[in-house]
């Protein structure tokens, strides 16, 4: 069957947003599947493998987005006003890729219930951080930003800010927030 793997993956999904990864059993999982055990196993081999597949999946498609290249010709950089249309761009693309996956991401940023996870989220912050650090080295090279900051420190403030926002969306109850005027307000604050 070729929807079985996706089929389990789904049904993992929402119990691990349900329950947490210690409480879920390989039992819920495939009670929501409508599979057996034995169908489980020919994909996972535990209910810590299909979590991380789950999460790994979900960090890569949200670090293609984080690690999007603003500048793509050196020789042509676009002007200040196309950077930061760039930048609010990614950003929006971002934080609404967070609101579509919500669940999954408040387990990630929770550690997925499990310490075990933590490595998880720690590795992508790593990662978010090197991109905001180089955007800004970028940016004071080409005169976007003052060249009189110490870029450590500030990709660590914007990274930490950058974590909050995504905290309050997937703990946000109810509709969609106007993401555009998040980032819009999140670029000012960096700017």
């Amino acid at each position: 069957d070729p929807n079985l793997r996706i089929e389990l993956l789904a049904a993992a999904e929402a119990e691990f947003a349900r329950r947490g990864v210690d409480a879920t059993r390989i039992d819920d999982i495939v009670a929501r599947a409508h599979r057996s055990k034995g169908a489980f196993y020919q994909y996972f081999t535990s209910k810590e493998d299909i979590f991380r597949q789950l999460i790994e999946g979900l960090l890569a498609r949200l670090g293609a987005l984080v690690s999007r290249t603003l500048v793509t010709d050196e020789k042509h950089p676009p002007t200040r006003a196309e950077f930061l249309a760039l930048w609010l761009q990614r950003d929006e693309d971002i934080f609404d890729f967070i609101w579509a996956n919500r669940d999954l991401v408040r387990l990630i940023l929770r550690g997925g219930y499990s310490v075990a996870f933590a490595d998880l989220m720690d590795a992508f912050a790593k990662r978010t951080y090197h991109m905001i650090l180089e955007s800004l080295e970028w940016g004071k090279e080409h005169h976007v930003y003052r060249r009189d900051f110490h870029t450590h420190q500030v990709a660590l403030m914007i990274a930490g800010a950058y974590d909050r926002l995504a905290r309050e969306l997937v703990d946000s109850d109810g509709n969609r927030p106007n993401l555009r005027h998040w980032c819009q307000e999140a670029q000012s604050f960096v700017l």
